[in-house]
């Protein structure tokens, strides 16, 4: 009987040290992976990512997260998942983290962000979604929620942009768009931006309904969101 209780523990551990070195080998296989490919396809198992234009007239633009998730929406003027071309620009890797970057001047000191090439000379609509989860006491927790809030705009042909989510009070969120150009100097600048505020596009009731963004559409959505909190 003590025999047989000696055998069963020493099975035990050589099951959590087996455990414990495939967890090593997977994180080490992680660490070294060559590009961020599959850290983008394990990250994006549910929600599609975006897909840069690979050719043709095309800018860039720097996404800074600062906790919200952020979609692009190419050629529309409101927020349309059903556009195929639609999909998650970020933040995508968790505690693992591949980030993406294509040389652009002032990059922020702090802060996750990622660059992106976009279509130029199209619209393009940008959301920004934030959501946190916070435990208060052992039997509730709080959710935060604002948005999604976003705007549209048409980038230039090898222009340079940064955006960002930001609360703008305890109550509202907002977004931050800015173009990066040379003064005279030759020294880089960033200069704000006016996007028009967008939001979710309209579910039309039959095919005479107005397209989103047609002349005549006079309402625009706010250019911030309020910020919500729930307990459970």
């Amino acid at each position: 009987m003590y025999k047989s209780r000696v055998v069963l523990t020493v099975k035990s551990k050589v099951s959590s040290m087996r455990i414990t070195r495939h967890i090593i080998i997977l994180l080490l296989l992680l660490f070294t992976l060559p590009s961020c490919g599959p850290l983008r396809s394990l990250a994006f198992s549910v929600a599609p990512p975006y897909t840069e234009p690979a050719e043709g007239p095309r800018a860039k633009i720097r996404v800074v997260y600062q906790g919200a998730m952020v979609r692009f929406y190419p050629g529309e003027t409101c927020f349309n998942r059903d556009n195929e071309g639609a999909g998650v620009a970020g933040p995508y890797a968790g505690f693992v983290r591949c980030a993406k970057r294509l040389d652009m001047p002032l990059q922020p000191k702090k802060g996750k962000f990622d660059e992106f090439y976009v279509k130029a000379n199209e619209p393009i609509a940008v959301s920004f979604y934030y959501k946190s989860e916070t435990l208060t006491r052992p039997d509730q927790k709080m959710v935060e929620e604002c948005g999604p809030v976003g705007y549209l705009f048409t980038p230039g042909e090898n222009a340079l942009y940064e955006t960002k989510f930001e609360f703008v009070s305890r109550r509202y969120c907002g977004f931050v768009l800015e173009k990066i150009v040379k003064d005279e100097t030759g020294d880089y600048q960033k200069q704000p931006l006016h996007g028009v505020p967008a939001s979710s596009c309209p579910k039309q009731k039959d095919a005479g309904a107005s397209t989103p963004g047609a002349p005549g559409d006079v309402t625009l959505p706010p250019a911030t969101g309020e910020r919500e909190r729930r307990y459970y």
